[in-house]
């Protein structure tokens, strides 16, 4: 995945597209994937665990990461999305820029 952004004082529609079973190759429409967001250099968790949903049957998955977040311009974050599936779970981490919306 590559670096994505967060937006300051607006809702961010973040998404993972086609998530797959690395082993099998097969899409995964059912797993439970939380994500925490954090600015980078930091531990302290920004806001709440935030719940991602599946889409259909296309192993894509979104959530809405909230206004309510403090978010500064400029500046790096990462979410730490943990998915966990039928036979395994696993830890992502995902970096992130923050810029203003446009």
């Amino acid at each position: 995945m590559s670096c994505s952004k967060i937006y300051v004082n607006s809702d961010t529609l973040f998404q993972i597209t086609s998530l797959k079973n690395a082993i099998t190759d097969v899409e995964l429409n059912t797993a439970a994937i939380t994500v925490q967001l954090f600015k980078s250099g930091t531990a302290t968790q920004i806001g709440v665990d935030i719940t991602m949903t599946a889409t259909g049957s296309d192993g894509d998955y979104w959530c809405i990461l909230p206004s309510t977040n403090t978010i500064d311009p400029n500046d790096t974050y990462y979410l730490i999305a943990k998915i966990v599936a039928s036979t395994y779970t696993i830890t992502k981490k995902i970096f992130l820029i923050s810029e203003w919306s446009s």
